[in-house]
């Protein structure tokens, strides 16, 4: 299971990713929040961040994430 500490860390690097406009970090940061959350047990936040990398995954354009993601939110009743 994720530590606070390491959710707080991944916090202030999506702070400083979207200080940066760094699309493909965010991308990549959200995923990881999400993974964490969802090994939690807490799937409402997960199912936000999984959301959030999905955003980002479409604007940066990477088709191989964006279609995983999508999966991932389908399955859970997210997206049609």
């Amino acid at each position: 299971m994720a530590q606070s500490s390491d959710l707080d860390a991944l916090n202030t690097r999506v702070l400083a990713a979207h200080a940066a406009g760094a699309t493909e970090e965010l991308m990549q940061l959200y995923e990881r929040a999400a993974l964490q959350l969802e090994a939690q047990g807490d799937n409402p936040s997960a199912m936000f961040f999984f959301t959030q990398a999905y955003v980002h995954a479409l604007e940066f354009g990477n088709a191989e994430v964006t279609a995983r993601l999508y999966e991932k939110l389908r399955a859970a009743g997210r997206v049609d």
